[in-house]
């Protein structure tokens, strides 16, 4: 019965992990994606606004 005993240390570390990987997504993946994403439609409309003036 040893081996489905519950770590009290194993589910503190799986909360602490879970904890991080929210807290990452929440204040550096999102903002980060965020940022990336308006630079890209930035740039998308520059080059399509750089097209009609060639023409």
């Amino acid at each position: 019965m040893d081996l489905f005993e519950i770590n009290l240390t194993a589910v503190v570390q799986l909360l602490s992990f879970l904890f991080l990987l929210w807290m990452l997504n929440k204040l550096l993946y999102k903002p980060f994606f965020s940022i990336m994403d308006k630079r890209r439609e930035k740039i998308e409309s520059d080059l399509a606004e750089a097209e009609q003036l060639r023409k």
